[in-house]
């Protein structure tokens, strides 16, 4: 592991340390068992060259503070060469007001969650996925948009350390998802992406369906009625989302849940298309 001894001595004995070793172990295992494969082994080596930035910037953001945004860009960059790996990084982008492509690490996890989540045939727990978001936030306040200029005292951020700790636990399970994922059986892999597309029946019948994460809650409507909204595997994160009514489903739902569902286009009065696809049937969990 390339670190400095400063920031190196801020890692001995501490959970961190055995939290990276874990991963560490995982990510080797990848490699070892890849790393002959001419399809896949370039990836898997791109995909351990940012994590060595993750580990890096992980470190030598117990000393300095502006390594945040550094761990912030190669842990979005490895959620990303991810979702290139495994053949939807091109669904994960979107456009900005500016025109621009981008990616951001909550995106990233709910895009592995949700691929992951169908070929697996399993919701996917991370632990402390939260953190994603909460180091986003720590990055954003504290490093890019910081109010007052911070004294240049070398040690642990507090903040910092908050945010990297549960990060790492976080990155285990993502690790181990796509693992799983590469050790399940090709043809049967295979035939799960091609569900997950909605080319085929789940179970073999004439039915099929969109698969994807539900990316936003309880949006009140004029009305009163509260709604959600499910970005799917199909229209990519750019493409139309789809509404559904909260009243309408059997279980609690939470941002980043991933399910199944069937919708289609609706004109409304004016016969212009809504916004948004409309569900037509129960979202239902995927596990």
């Amino acid at each position: 592991m390339s670190e400095d001894d400063d920031s190196g001595s801020h890692l001995d004995g501490t959970v961190l340390e055995d939290q990276v070793q874990e991963c560490n172990e995982i990510i080797e295992d990848i490699r070892d068992r890849h790393k002959s494969d001419s399809d896949r082994g370039h990836t898997v080596e791109k995909t351990y060259d940012i994590y060595e930035s993750i580990r890096e910037n992980s470190v030598r953001g117990f000393s300095d503070r502006y390594q945040a945004s550094a761990l912030y860009s190669a842990l979005k960059d490895f959620l990303q060469t991810l979702g290139e790996e495994r053949g939807y990084d091109h669904l994960m982008k979107y456009s900005t007001r500016f025109g621009t492509d981008t990616v951001t690490p909550d995106i990233g996890v709910y895009w592995l969650k949700l691929y992951t989540g169908v070929v697996l045939e399993t919701q996917p727990e991370i632990t402390f996925e939260r953190s994603i978001s909460h180091f986003k936030e720590h990055r954003d306040k504290m490093v890019v948009h910081s109010e007052k200029v911070q004294d240049g005292r070398r040690g642990p951020d507090p903040t910092f350390v908050s945010s990297v700790v549960p990060l790492w636990f976080a990155l285990e399970d993502i690790l181990k998802l796509w693992r799983s994922v590469l050790d399940k059986d090709p043809d049967e892999r295979e035939r799960r992406e091609h569900v997950l597309k909605g080319e085929v029946s789940p179970d073999g019948g004439l039915a099929k369906y969109r698969y994807g994460f539900i990316n936003k809650i309880n949006h009140e409507e004029r009305s009163g009625e509260k709604v959600g909204y499910i970005t799917d595997y199909q229209n990519g994160q750019d493409g139309k989302g789809s509404r559904f009514t909260i009243n309408d489903v059997d279980f609690f739902p939470k941002e980043g849940d991933i399910v199944q569902f069937q919708a289609e286009q609706r004109k409304r009065d004016d016969g212009e298309e809504h916004g948004a696809l409309t569900v037509t049937d129960t979202v239902t969990l995927v596990e």
